[in-house]
């Protein structure tokens, strides 16, 4: 499992480096931004469909229901 510390460490080079890229090549910017941006949404989607199927088999373990 990758820590939080070493994400913000990823994306700090990155923007790094694409800060330092020719302005003619600005479009790649642009991309990389919206591809960081989906990536980041489809993180926090994750992290909400884990914790709604935590808590769904966690009632059904308290039910009796027997879960995976």
């Amino acid at each position: 499992m990758r820590l939080q510390s070493e994400n913000y460490s990823i994306s700090g080079i990155i923007f790094s480096a694409i800060e330092r890229m020719p302005k003619e090549q600005a479009s790649a910017l642009a991309l990389f931004f919206d591809w960081y941006g989906q990536t980041e949404c489809i993180k926090v989607c994750n992290s909400e469909v884990n914790n709604q199927w935590l808590n769904f088999r966690n009632d059904g373990r308290r039910r009796g229901i027997p879960t995976f």
